[in-house]
């Protein structure tokens, strides 16, 4: 953040990286207690903000606002993938952590119907949640390490954990 007497585009910096740490709050307060017309309205209301500030901002310096962002940015919908292409972009240049840029690469490649490189993703199959394709599976482990990732099988008891079931597909 600005260490001199707040400017005006400082101010409207911090005012803006608060406002992104509230918008997530709000995320996952909906996805956690809300019903899927509530999760979309959320989403349909972040999409505004966070496009423009990203466009103004970038991607977040700070670290609680970088996971505030990029969950986010996990949010948006399939049409918005030029834009998350540039958030990843953005992320790989600035240094984000490897652990966002996994998540946010994963998320790319499902929305354009690849196999995902680090197994980060699933899909919603009746009210049963499905690991999306992974490219060399056998490589799977040293790739998500690589990432910073718990391994697959901590991760499937975290997905499991969360949403009572998974298959891998």
């Amino acid at each position: 953040m600005c260490i001199q007497i707040l400017s005006i585009g400082c101010l409207s910096l911090l005012l803006n990286s608060q406002t992104v740490i509230k918008m997530v709050k709000e995320d996952q307060r909906v996805r956690l207690e809300g019903t899927v017309e509530e999760i979309i309205q959320v989403d349909e209301r972040n999409h505004p903000f966070v496009t423009e500030f990203f466009d103004e901002f970038g991607w977040p310096k700070d670290a609680e606002e970088q996971e505030a962002f990029w969950i986010l940015v996990q949010h948006f919908p399939p049409e918005d993938l030029p834009f998350m292409k540039s958030c990843l972009e953005t992320a790989k240049e600035e240094g984000v952590t490897k652990r966002h840029i996994a998540y946010l690469e994963d998320r790319i490649l499902m929305y354009q119907g690849e196999e995902q490189l680090y197994g980060t993703q699933f899909t919603i199959e009746g009210n049963q949640l499905k690991l999306w394709p992974v490219v060399d599976f056998d490589n799977l482990e040293a790739r998500r390490s690589e990432m910073g990732l718990v391994t697959m099988d901590e991760y499937m008891k975290i997905v499991e954990d969360s949403s009572g079931t998974y298959q891998t597909i």
